[in-house]
Formats: structure tokens, C-alpha cells, sequence
């Protein structure tokens, strides 16, 4: 594909921008999202560089409501949609943002393509979904293990309850030892159906506290994702 979309929910802001995919570019996608066979060398990826400035292509600094998107990363061509409008700006309303980058991404054993899910089943509660991101871990809120956001991990979560109609996912990550921490917002919420593997929510927040985490919904949002990028 020419561009490579990421879904990302992250701080305040508001910018508005129209760029869809191409119509080869949409056949591709659905052709070939969330199909990439699973290697047991992909759950747990390790020797990449902190999240830092332009560190990260998806790196992305917004200080408050109005900044209108201050990019740190040189690799971000456009900000297509970014939803955080509302006043008093609250995490729990509309935390999503869609990047394009500039650079092409090469997909393999550790890179490639999910589906966006459009279906409310993969959200249901007690559903056991997986998260992949930057530093969470098996110990609690400050862990000091030394791997930090230099360490791509994934771990298991039970959808537990929604907020905000249905556009904030509760997670539970104590029966499996995992939680979240700073550092993993913008991690991908994945539901694993029918052979293919699909982004249903993006990490937001989580409780220094105990084994709770937040998502922002992906089906919530399916359809301003459709119509932004043709990615459906």
C-alpha cells in the first residue's frame, strides 16, 4: 500500500482533514487485513528505541484544546481525523486520532495490517481480548523491570463494562498478572474471530491501582473511520 493508516487515541486537540485510500488500496485491505499467520517470536518484540520525539512515526504531541495538532515526528504527512472537541475536554469522549505517515511501512512476522471492526459482538462483555503496546507489564504501575517503552509486549484483558454509551471499554487484566501503564497509549485492542485479527479498541488509560484498563472504541467510531479512509 502507498500509506499505512494508524489508529491512535491520545491527548487534546482538533484538526480535520479528508485523504481517503484509493480504490486499489481499500481491495488490498480487505483482502488481506488481519490474515497474517501467527509466529510465536511475534507476541513479545524486543530491541526497539523509547517512544521520543520523532523516535516513533506515531509520535504525536497535542498541549491542549485549540493547538491544532503540533506534530513532533517528521514522519507524520497528515493528521486525517483527530476526535477531541469536546468542552471540557475529556478522555472518555471521542480519544481517536488517524495519522498518515509518510514513510511506507514493510509488513512482516512483526508488522502487518488488522481489520477494523465493525461488529458490536467483539465488544461484548466478558469478551477476552489481547492488548499489544509500548511497556505495559506483569508487575503494576511503576514497574522499574528496566525494559520500559523499549519493549513491545501483548497481554490478555476481559472486557468488563462500558462507559460513555458504549465508546469506552473497561478492561481487566488480574486473572492474567498484566496491566497498563504510561507509555501505552495508542496500543492496539485486538479480537482474534474467524481467522483474522481485528483492532476493536485502542489503549487509553489505566489505574496505578489495580489491573484496570481503558480502551476507546473502534466500532464506536466505524463510521467516521469508513468515510475518512476508506478503510472498511
Amino acid at each position: 500500500m502507498n500509506r499505512f493508516l494508524l489508529l491512535l487515541f491520545f491527548l487534546p486537540g482538533g484538526i480535520w482533514c479528508d485523504h481517503p485510500l484509493s480504490s486499489e488500496e481499500k481491495q488490498y485491505w480487505k483482502a488481506n487485513c488481519g490474515t497474517k499467520p501467527y509466529h510465536p517470536k511475534s507476541r513479545s518484540i524486543a530491541g526497539g528505541q523509547p517512544i521520543d520525539g520523532n523516535a516513533a512515526p506515531w509520535a504525536v504531541r497535542v498541549d491542549s484544546t485549540g493547538s491544532y495538532g503540533r506534530l513532533l515526528s517528521n514522519r507524520v504527512s497528515r493528521v486525517i481525523m483527530m476526535n477531541y472537541c469536546f468542552q471540557p475536554a475529556s478522555f472518555r469522549n471521542d480519544d481517536i486520532m488517524i495519522l498518515e505517515l509518510s514513510e511506507n511501512i514493510q509488513f512482516d512476522d512483526y508488522a502487518y495490517p488488522a481489520c477494523v471492526s465493525s461488529n458490536p459482538n467483539f465488544q461484548a462483555i466478558g469478551t477476552i481480548v489481547r492488548f499489544t503496546t509500548y511497556g505495559h507489564n506483569s508487575w503494576n504501575w511503576f514497574n522499574t523491570d528496566g525494559q520500559g517503552t523499549s519493549r513491545l509486549r501483548n497481554g490478555v484483558f476481559q472486557i468488563t463494562d462500558y462507559d460513555n454509551q458504549g465508546r469506552f471499554i473497561g478492561l481487566n487484566g488480574q486473572p492474567w498478572g498484566v496491566n497498563t501503564r504510561p507509555g501505552d497509549s495508542g496500543g492496539s485492542l485486538i479480537h482474534y474471530d474467524n481467522g483474522r485479527y481485528y483492532v476493536i479498541g485502542v489503549s487509553s488509560t489505566g489505574s496505578y491501582t489495580g489491573f484496570r484498563a481503558r480502551a476507546s472504541s473502534v466500532y464506536a467510531h466505524f463510521g467516521q473511520i469508513c468515510s475518512y479512509t476508506g478503510v472498511c
